[in-house]
């Protein structure tokens, strides 16, 4: 498995010419069909808006025009209140062989891990943070300076992860330490978590060396926590896409 060839960045345009990098999303295969997973909340507001945008098969940025599978809630709470804060979306089959020909590639149902974490298993939080990072232009398909930040953590106790209000049955939560990210991003101190990792992945690991998809990054918290819901939660949402089923709510 190799966690950053499977996590792209997405980006949002502000004018005709001009576009940001506004979060990541991560490559997934599922009953053979190519997705594309991210947090709901990168999202929001843009489901089938133009001004999203992805790379393409010809390493230019053009808008994801699927429809997009969001985790829901209940009227009169926010997008806040849903902790799954998940949204998935079946790419066309030429933009996902687009995809590999570019050097990325394709998670497998395989490399998602229902086992439960410790505190002993070694955490890695992946996603493209925008903090200081330019995308100017494009060299042999890929942005140039623009690089996936690994965040190299432990999981928190189950207390600690129900005391901020998450279920650990359904979530993975382990504290922020910068001093171990790879590479370092340039931040401010206090800026614990850079927006545009919302979307990207966490991996358990086993002998240096990636061990299985446990889980999709959605928020950070104060103090330093990363949290992302549990892998295997995925599963509803995917067969809901592949279905069109339009009523999935979670508050969990």
């Amino acid at each position: 498995m190799q966690p950053p060839k499977c996590i792209i960045p997405l980006f949002l345009a502000t004018s005709s010419e001009t576009f940001i990098q506004w979060g990541s999303a991560i490559l997934y295969e599922y009953q053979k069909k190519p997705f594309l997973v991210t947090a709901a909340h990168v999202v929001d507001g843009l489901e089938g808006n133009s001004d999203l945008l992805m790379l393409s098969p010809k390493a230019q940025l053009i808008p994801i025009p699927q429809k997009w599978q969001l985790t829901s809630f209940p009227t009169g709470k926010t997008r806040k209140d849903d902790k799954m804060d998940i949204a998935v979306s079946i790419l066309d089959d030429d933009i996902a062989v687009g995809m590999i020909q570019l050097g990325f590639g394709f998670l497998g149902e395989t490399t998602m891990d229902a086992r439960e974490i410790t505190k002993l298993d070694k955490l890695v939080y992946v996603g493209y943070p925008f903090n200081n990072q330019t995308c100017t232009h494009f060299q042999e398909g890929s942005l140039v300076q623009l690089q996936p930040v690994a965040f190299h953590t432990h999981k928190v106790s189950n207390p600690e992860i129900e005391g901020l209000g998450f279920s650990a049955d359904h979530h993975i939560v382990a504290e922020l330490n910068i001093s171990r990210s790879n590479p370092l991003p340039s931040q401010k101190p206090d800026t614990p978590m850079p927006p545009g990792m919302s979307g990207g992945m966490v991996l358990r690991y086993e002998n240096d060396q990636p061990a299985g998809f446990v889980g999709v990054i959605h928020r950070w918290t104060d103090p330093g926590y990363l949290i992302g819901t549990r892998s295997y939660a995925l599963i509803q949402i995917l067969d809901a896409a592949i279905t069109e089923n339009t009523t999935i709510v979670s508050t969990q």
